[in-house]
């Protein structure tokens, strides 16, 4: 189950990294944050993830 989790995020980050990092137009900005909100989710999620694993809760994570 969080395999799944995991390549369903990474699969919505590959397609999002599509898009410009650094938007040269304003129609690109939409496309670059939706880029940074996937690569972010991401990081969050795993680290979560990692917690848990630790046993720790998000009161606990200290680093």
């Amino acid at each position: 189950m969080i395999e799944h989790a995991l390549t369903e995020r990474l699969a919505h980050v590959r397609e999002a990294q599509k898009a410009p990092l650094d938007p040269k137009t304003a129609a690109e900005v939409p496309q670059a944050r939706e880029r940074v909100g996937a690569e972010l989710g991401f990081i969050s999620f795993a680290e979560s993830m990692h917690q848990a694993i630790l046993g720790k809760g998000a009161e606990q994570h200290a680093d």
